[in-house]
């Protein structure tokens, strides 16, 4: 079969021979080396994350009890709700991270991760254009923009699985046949990891669908599937569907992405990742560039899409666009076209190669790796940066009732002091069917403040020193600090006198 895109005009580079072996210290490994760099550096700083906390506490609920979770149990506005542990399959890995080395554990676990997921991007790009530097180049931009995904987030595994997907349907795309029957244990293993299967199964319908027909219009062409295939495909992806249900949730776990996108809309409005993107921040310049460079990549090398492909990517940048959080999504999508429109760059030369130069620069990139690499202490640094340290111990030594605190905080409070109860988390679907998120939003803007203290019956408040309902309540008379550290303060209320 032809390439994604129309091949170049004669004369131009075809990118470097599929057979070439890579040697141990040959260039290719070096790019590959850079890339694993670039991934393990970005990561270095990113391991404070607000759903890292009740994912560890969720783990070690469900190791302990040998049961799935099915109610809630950290807050004590919702406690005993029904709610699902959607991403408990990817919430192990971290645990037991965390169980063997604390927050270095985390840290590897992370690193690792991020590490898989750049060498499969960049194996993605190579599978499409046999061109080592336009893979490179690719991932390296791919990565980039990636970024708003890095941390110890369970989304990660399910982006591990979409390139397990992207790879097999590529492998079908270019020999006619591929291993198709891995694709229903993939989606089975996916569900339990993270609700982006979701994305994976609308991947495999466009993927069909750009081979539906053949045909020819303008600048855009589609190589259809011959009958056998579309029948392969089909069989494929009807048995996805039915291993979707190999979950502790059954069809509930089915149901959750709808949820999430037709009934949690006030959650989606208020937290960050779901926000569109700021074309004015670094990471929305970053994503306009990669429309740019595509759009006038295709126009300079004369270069034909095929449907398949502009389905994918067209999809995926609007998803990206729309929601920062798909960045990543849009970002891996949009990595091996990209790729195969910059296989213009100059091919590797394997004559060319110089071991001795190459090696000095792979030992460079260890070193400057290990020099890099965050130290337990400095990663508890980051953390009580990020999160009231100082305030979770006070909350040890001195019990009380229940504390109105920032949304970010919560899990973090839940598994640095046991018995703690979190007013709301940042699991925000479970809070927002309750009417929990609400509440929290009018207390940040100050409205019905005494009286829904009084409803959840508050008399401690814990957020960021700064923050308004902290300077309004230490004006109020009635309340009292009694604890302030470098990010936030404990105020309680006085006890009226008799």
């Amino acid at each position: 079969m032809a390439s994604v895109l129309q091949p170049a005009a004669a004369g131009e580079s075809a990118g470097e021979n599929p057979g070439t072996r890579l040697r141990l210290l040959s260039f290719p490994v070096l790019l590959l080396a850079i890339v694993v760099f670039l991934a393990a550096y970005l990561a270095g700083n990113k391991l404070p994350d607000p759903d890292l906390w009740w994912h560890l506490s969720d783990a070690a609920r469900m190791l302990a009890t040998g049961h799935f979770i099915r109610r809630d149990f950290l807050s004590f506005t919702v406690p005993g709700r029904s709610w699902m542990d959607t991403e408990w399959l990817a919430e192990l890995p971290y645990y037991l991270g965390w169980r063997l080395a604390g927050l270095a554990g985390l840290q590897a676990v992370m690193t690792l991760v991020l590490a898989a997921l750049a060498l499969g991007i960049a194996g993605l790009a190579w599978q499409r254009t046999r061109h080592c530097k336009a893979a490179a180049a690719a991932t390296v931009w791919s990565l980039l923009l990636a970024t708003v995904s890095f941390g110890p987030r369970t989304i990660l595994f399910g982006y591990l699985c979409l390139l397990a997907l992207l790879g097999l349907l590529e492998r079908f795309r270019q020999k006619g046949q591929a291993p198709l029957w891995l694709l229903p244990p993939l989606f089975a293993f996916w569900i339990n990891l993270h609700g982006s299967w979701a994305l994976g199964l609308l991947v495999l319908l466009l993927f069909i669908a750009g081979g539906w027909r053949q045909g020819v219009w303008g600048w855009l062409y589609a190589e259809g599937w011959t009958r056998r295939q579309k029948r392969q495909l089909m069989l494929a992806f009807a048995g996805s569907c039915l291993a979707l249900l190999l979950n502790p949730y059954g069809y509930h776990l089915l149901l959750y992405p709808l949820a999430l996108a037709f009934r949690e809309g006030i959650a989606v409005a208020h937290v960050q990742e779901w926000r569109t993107v700021d074309l004015h921040q670094l990471r929305g310049k970053l994503a306009l560039l990669l429309v740019a460079a595509l759009f006038a990549l295709t126009l300079v090398r004369r270069r034909r899409w095929r449907l398949g492909d502009l389905l994918l990517t067209g999809f995926a940048l609007y998803c990206g666009l729309t929601y920062e959080r798909f960045l990543a999504f849009a970002a891996i999508a949009a990595a091996a076209p990209l790729a195969e429109l910059l296989d213009f760059l100059p091919a590797y030369r394997p004559e060319l190669d110089r071991r001795g130069i190459n090696l000095a620069m792979l030992l460079g990139l260890a070193a400057m790796l290990l020099y890099a690499y965050p130290r337990p202490r400095r990663l508890g640094r980051e953390i009580s940066r990020t999160f009231p340290a100082g305030a979770a111990q006070y909350l040890r030594r001195h019990r009380g009732g229940p504390v109105l605190h920032s949304y970010d905080w919560g899990g973090y409070l839940d598994w640095q002091t046991p018995g703690f109860h979190d007013f709301i988390d940042s699991r925000a679907d479970i809070f927002v069917s309750a009417g929990v998120f609400q509440d929290y939003l009018a207390v940040l803007r100050l409205r019905r403040l005494p009286a829904l203290l009084a409803e959840y019956r508050i008399r401690r408040v814990l957020f960021p020193s700064q923050s308004p309902v902290t300077l309004s309540l230490e004006r109020d008379p009635g309340w009292r600090i009694r604890y302030r550290g470098k990010i936030s303060t404990l105020l309680e209320q006085r006890v009226p006198a008799l």
